[in-house]
């Protein structure tokens, strides 16, 4: 039998996986949806894992620990907002009276979302004191940004 068969041109490791995300993004999708809803301290690996339909060892392979599982989820969430601020503003170039009117809407759409539960930079400030936690340099450098 060849070493890598394959069933109509696709090799064989792949057909299991066929139309599924990676484990990899199913970890990071469930653990940001955990961690916003539920909260970081309030969410382990094991729940990670088995909402991801995986293993904590294929977890743990993907990120280092759960701590920069955190601080992957908490750049992809700067990334995200600043590119929905800059999607915002620049619907009023040059006028940032509009400008702040359309954050302040944007703002107010947020906090009226029965599902939203405040900023996660915030939320993460406050649950991750420890200074030297691989996500405080993400938080500390989103808030001076902003």
């Amino acid at each position: 039998m060849p070493k890598n068969p394959k069933i109509n041109g696709a090799p064989a490791s792949s057909r299991k996986s066929a139309g599924r995300p990676s484990a990899r993004k199913r970890i990071f999708d469930t653990a940001s949806e955990l961690f916003y809803r539920r909260g970081i301290r309030a969410v382990g690996v094991e729940t990670i894992a088995a909402e991801a339909h995986t293993t904590k060892m294929s977890l743990y392979r993907n990120f280092p620990s759960k701590d920069v599982l955190v601080a992957e989820w908490l750049r992809a969430h700067d990334a995200t907002f600043w590119r929905a601020w800059e999607a915002m503003a620049s619907e009023h170039p040059e006028n940032p009276r509009e400008q702040l009117k359309a954050a302040f809407a944007l703002l107010a759409k947020h906090v009226a979302d029965p599902k939203a539960r405040g900023c996660p930079m915030a939320n993460a400030a406050v649950e991750l004191a420890e200074k030297d936690h691989p996500a405080r340099k993400v938080i500390e450098a989103h808030k001076a940004k902003l």
